[in-house]
């Protein structure tokens, strides 16, 4: 027969087994202390981020004001037009401007708008309204820095720049680019976990065409951010933007 000893040490043996296979099971079905890796509230903030960063414009919109202008100087025997320049550093696009009125002429070139009067023999209290985007978004600039000069000097132009606007909104234009890329594609450039699914409408339209379909049976996170849809010539109208995720 087996003497005490031996028994007790095959008990101890057993007991410390059984404690070792209660402990590991518990790290590996419980997780103690372990967090859902995907919940809906990180899900959803990823989604809303990612969008907003791949739609998203910023507007400078800027104004000129002409006080008094001539239209034209004499130089020797004959005479010329007086031609205020605005000239913009090159991280800024010009996108569009507007005038007050016919009375003067304004020609875009790159990085420079041309101004001239064409009511001799002067503009006075005309407006040029300039808008830019950022060209370059590793600008250190805040805003585009703008040059103001007049030929054939100051003497001929009265004027002043006032001080910019911002416009934040969805660019239409990006948002039409996001229109033509795939679901899966689209999935992969932004990481979402590919066990996880989600869908975006615009005013009750969806962004893609090929939105998977939630299950019955799952559970479907939805909310929804008011925007502005803001147009490269500065107007602004209101979008209801909504997300899911399940």
């Amino acid at each position: 027969m087996m003497n005490k000893k031996g028994l007790n040490y095959i008990d101890w043996v057993i007991s410390m087994g059984t404690f070792i296979v209660v402990v590991i099971a518990i790290f590996v079905f419980l997780k103690p202390g372990a967090q859902q890796e995907h919940t809906p509230d990180t899900l959803m903030d990823a989604l809303t981020t990612r969008f907003f960063d791949n739609v998203t414009w910023e507007i400078k919109k800027i104004p000129l004001y002409i006080h008094d202008m001539d239209a034209l100087y004499n130089l020797g025997s004959g005479t010329h037009d007086v031609t205020i320049e605005v000239v913009h550093d090159p991280f800024w696009d010009a996108l569009h401007y507007e005038k007050s009125s016919p009375a003067l002429s304004v020609t875009r070139l790159p990085q420079l708008y041309n101004i001239k009067c064409l009511t001799p023999p002067t503009c006075i209290n005309e407006k040029i309204t300039m808008y830019f985007t950022i060209h370059d978004y590793h600008t250190p600039l805040a805003y585009p820095k703008l040059y103001t000069s007049c030929d054939p000097d100051l003497s001929y132009c009265d004027m002043n720049l006032a001080s910019s606007e911002s416009l934040i909104g969805i660019n239409p234009f990006k948002l039409q680019e996001s229109r033509t890329i795939d679901y899966h594609t689209l999935k992969e450039q932004w990481n979402f976990p590919p066990t996880r699914d989600f869908a975006i409408y615009i005013d009750t339209i969806p962004l893609l065409s090929d939105f998977p379909i939630p299950g019955e049976q799952q559970s479907v996170h939805v909310t929804s951010r008011t925007s502005w849809m803001l147009s490269d010539i500065g107007n602004r109208t209101t979008t209801e933007v909504n997300f899911r995720v399940w």
